[in-house]
């Protein structure tokens, strides 16, 4: 008898190891009320008839998630879910799942390809963070709200399409996504936030559409690529170096809404030769075209109160400039390097000139 029940054990262990089946079935009790299945943790959400992925301890590769476990619908990929699972390669969502949380996929590397389902209405934060190796994705139109930092350093997408739900793009949403060289926004959106597009540097053409009210700072920092760009009459508002870096930018005509344009908003913008500034602008920012070494003529018009210290810095190109009656002071720093400037105007309300300015 003593042999018989050592055999026994000895196959159940067996069993275990070639299996991954847990020895008293494939269910087990977990610690805060998570549940192990197979190669998933699990929690039952509040409503008793589905479930929530907690975790997933499976090997990689093809993935693909059930639609139910324990006989319940599986309805959410939970935060951190599949976070650093370097080794799984491709995914597939089933349709029963309408969330996706934060920082779900985050630093899985490995991953080349992954469907996500016609109802899911939200990704969270960092969702797909780090996700370098996603050359294709299709967000379904039944997404309503994408996270910040979702798709951060995704530097191998090369297209994508945000879907006619979505309302804003969260800060650093497509950071770092240099593979990135067509991206369409739809006219839902009326918000591009802090960095959103940072370092997308393959990123050649961009239509923001009308909606979009305001463009966050650092929004397209050092997009180098971007050749052409169309700002809707809408905005309103241009942050601290929007545009920054964006090198390959030739012409930009700023829309009439906006009254002010934000420190080194387009600071080392090399290839602008051109630049219209709206009747209705009141300020200009430090450093605001600091390095546009290409801008041959600017008229600045007489609604502008303030230029801020190094606005123009380095502007090598610019031969003829016309200050408005305006303004009362020139910064320091405001005209240094232009040594293309053959001819200057400055009005009688200027009372102080700062350093080397």
């Amino acid at each position: 008898m003593k042999k018989a029940k050592k055999l026994l054990a000895g196959l159940l262990a067996l069993l275990l190891t070639v299996t991954g089946v847990p020895l008293y079935g494939m269910k087990v009790q977990a610690v805060n009320g998570v549940l192990t299945e197979g190669d998933y943790r699990y929690e039952v959400n509040t409503n008793g008839n589905s479930v929530k992925i907690k975790g997933y301890n499976g090997s990689g590769g093809d993935v693909t998630i059930p639609a139910e476990i324990d006989e319940k619908s599986v309805t959410s990929i939970d935060v951190s879910a599949f976070r650093d699972c370097s080794s799984l390669t491709s995914l597939s969502i089933p349709d029963t799942v309408t969330s996706i949380g934060d920082s779900a996929f985050s630093n899985c590397s490995g991953l080349t390809s992954l469907s996500i389902p016609d109802g899911v209405t939200s990704i969270g934060g960092g969702a797909f963070y780090g996700c370098s190796s996603l050359t294709s994705l299709s967000i379904p139109d039944s997404v309503t709200s994408i996270g910040s930092y979702a798709f951060y350093g995704c530097n191998g997408l090369a297209s994508l399409s945000v879907p006619h739900g979505v309302t804003s793009i969260g800060s650093s949403t497509f950071h770092g996504c240099n593979g990135l060289t067509s991206l369409s926004i739809p006219d839902t959106v009326t918000s591009i936030g802090v960095s959103a597009f940072y370092g997308c540097s393959s990123l050649t053409s961009l239509s923001i559409p009308d909606g979009v009210t305001s463009i966050g700072s650092y929004a397209f920092y050092g997009c180098n690529g971007l050749a052409s760009l169309s700002i809707p009459d809408t905005v309103t508002s241009i942050g601290d170096s929007a545009f920054s870096g964006c090198s390959g930018l030739t012409s930009l005509s700023i829309p009439h809404g906006v009254t002010s344009i934000d420190d080194y908003a387009f600071h080392g913008c090399s290839g602008l030769t051109s630049l219209s500034i709206p009747h209705g602008l009141t300020s200009i920012g430090g450093g605001a075209f600091y390095g546009c070494s290409s801008l041959t003529s600017l008229s600045i018009p007489d609604s502008v109160t303030s230029i801020g210290r190094e606005a123009f810095y380095d502007c090598s190109s610019l031969t003829s400039l016309s200050i408005p009656h305006s303004i009362t002071s020139i910064g320091s720093f405001t005209f240094w390097g232009c040594n293309g400037l053959t001819s200057l105007s400055i009005p009688d309300t200027v009372t102080s000139i700062g350093d080397s300015a």
